[in-house]
């Protein structure tokens, strides 16, 4: 199920206190536009504009909430090599 976006926010504030949110998308302005939001909230937001970028981040940290641009090649290369 697509949520939209303010339903993202929602339910990434009802996480509780530490709210760590991942962001991947490839664009620089939905990428923008998709963290304000949740910045807003007072969400620790990491942006990442590749798959890389993301995954070093998934290894590296636990995050409450991820949003992932799931339309990008790169993305469904990397879960098939999985």
């Amino acid at each position: 199920m697509r949520l939209g976006p303010q339903q993202n926010v929602e339910e990434a504030i009802t996480l509780g206190a530490s709210r760590k949110v991942l962001i991947f998308d490839e664009d620089i302005e939905d990428l923008t536009r998709h963290a304000e939001p949740f910045e807003a909230h007072g969400c620790e937001v990491h942006k990442c504009m590749s798959v890389e970028t993301a995954m070093r981040c998934i290894e590296r940290e636990e995050f409450d909430f991820a949003l992932v641009d799931q339309g990008n090649r790169l993305l469904r290369k990397a879960r098939s090599e999985r």
